[in-house]
């Protein structure tokens, strides 16, 4: 018999995606960031959040219980007449640092307009009786509360789908595709024009953050039925059909002519990835992994690099990344200072950073100072400098 909340082989290692139900309004799957690929609402880390955590569709949301969440600007997207929620979490621990009442961890939350009893829709694990067990709660403007209680037992380290559903005139909870609750909610919702949490109520005086991993939080405009919830569920770790996106573009960079450059992407979708890089728009022959090398480096490579990353379901462009040649720095304008100092200028490629070195010998060198030429030709001044004593300079480029 499996512990309650853990998913069957089969679902973990689902094969075929399910493609996203319709009225998807919002969809943070965590994978790397905290984008919105569903819309434009996309989410800002706070704290010690990220989403670098093992998910399990791909990367996911990790939480700390103490400041980490994440904060997504009010929008009227976030103000639906019918929703669904829905997302996937696993708890690293059942306490957390909060000012509600112990056990608490919010997973979702939107606040209403009012101060108190504040719930605009709120999803969230709480205790009872000392069983922690999942709630989905609505609330109006003059304070009418609908709320529901699972009946699965949470644990750590054990992920559970969990969804919360408002209809016209009912609220139901889900957890991994069952039905766990239903209750009648007669009443309009009601929303202020505070930020969607994910993590935490965003309320000081009455909070307690996630100390776990969230992953593929989503709302939709409409009541899901019984049915989507449950293919929702049985995907696992195949997730919602998912086209390709960015997680992490390449990097712009400068190297020394001669040397090799390399950008790299971390992309994210159902399903096989392929990858075509281009330069200047135009594709680079062979060249379909997800990193490009370029060997011994030439002023001829130096331009604009991206990628399309593209799956069965579309395909997505990097952000154009730079490529800089850089020649070898040279000195100009010697001059003496006021004072008995010693300035020159440092010529080359903008953008860089040169590291100045001084002799009195030409054989044993020190670091004298790192200098960088981001605008245009970098200055340096030797205050130390004497003039009866005889100093030789020299400047490289310092990756």
């Amino acid at each position: 018999m499996l512990a309650a909340g853990l998913l069957p082989a089969a679902s973990l290692l689902a094969r075929d995606c399910f493609p996203a139900p319709s009225e998807l309004a919002g969809w943070w799957p965590g994978d790397g960031n905290a984008h919105d690929i569903a819309g434009t609402n996309n989410g800002v880390f706070q704290g010690t959040a990220n989403a670098t955590a093992a998910g399990l569709v791909g990367p996911a949301f990790s939480f700390d219980g103490t400041n980490g969440f994440v904060s997504i600007p009010d929008s009227p997207v976030f103000h639906p007449t019918n929703l669904t929620v829905e997302c996937w979490v696993r708890f690293n621990s059942l306490d957390s640092a909060g000012t509600s009442p112990a056990g608490d961890e919010y997973m979702v939350f939107k606040q209403n307009s009012l101060t108190y009893t504040f719930e605009g829709f709120d999803l969230r694990k709480l205790r009872i009786n000392g069983n922690d067990i999942f709630k989905f709660a609505v609330t109006s403007s003059n304070a009418q509360t609908a709320e529901l209680h699972g009946t699965t037992l949470v644990a750590t380290g054990v992920w559970y789908h969990v969804a919360g559903v408002r209809g016209s005139n009912y609220i139901q909870l889900y957890v991994n595709g069952n039905l766990e609750g239903q209750t009648n909610a007669n009443y309009p919702q009601d929303y202020g024009n505070l930020p969607l949490y994910f993590g935490t109520s965003g309320a000081s005086y009455y909070d307690h953050k996630l100390n776990g991993v969230l992953d593929e939080v989503s709302l939709y405009h409409r009541a899901l039925s019984a049915s989507d919830i449950a293919a929702l569920y049985a995907a696992g770790g195949a997730g919602k059909c998912k086209a390709a996106s960015i997680v992490t573009p390449p990097q712009s960079q400068a190297v020394l002519a001669g040397s090799n450059a390399a950008f790299t992407v971390t992309a994210a979708g159902f399903g096989t990835l392929s990858y075509q890089w281009q330069f200047n728009g135009a594709a680079i022959p062979g060249t379909t992994a997800a990193a490009l090398v370029l060997t011994n480096a030439q002023p001829t490579n130096a331009g604009s690099y991206t990628v399309i990353v593209t799956n069965a379901l579309g395909a997505a462009t990097s952000a154009a990344a730079a490529l800089t040649i850089a020649g070898r720095p040279v000195l100009l304008n010697p001059r003496t200072v006021a004072g008995g100092g010693f300035a020159f200028t440092i010529g080359g490629a903008t953008g860089l950073v040169y590291l100045v070195e001084v002799s009195t010998n030409l054989v044993k060198w020190a670091p004298a100072s790192s200098v960088s030429n981001l605008a245009g030709p970098a200055e340096f001044t030797d205050s130390a400098a004497s003039t009866n004593v005889r100093r030789f300079y020299r400047a490289s480029w310092a990756p």
